[in-house]
């Protein structure tokens, strides 16, 4: 893949995660979505550039947002199962 493919994509990764923030809240699933449309643009955009400390970083945000995906889901079960009878 060239460098300003790359960098492309980069791009429009940032620019739909920025959106999906800009909406706000959001079900988990989207959570989800956004957290690995964060990481892979940011791993494009790393690449791109051979930056390492990017790509170091890119992981541990994605990290972060998968914890946080996956506890929202927990209280979404939680508070189902709360409620049957």
């Amino acid at each position: 893949m060239k460098k300003s493919s790359l960098i492309f994509w980069a791009l429009v990764f940032g620019v739909s995660v920025a959106l999906s923030a800009i909406e706000g809240g959001g079900t988990t699933m989207q959570n989800v979505l956004s957290g690995t449309l964060s990481f892979f643009g940011i791993i494009s955009f790393a690449i791109a550039r051979h930056n390492l400390h990017a790509i170091r970083s890119a992981w541990s945000c994605a990290s972060s947002a998968y914890a946080e995906a996956l506890r929202g889901v927990n209280t979404e079960l939680h508070a189902r199962n709360r409620y049957r009878f």
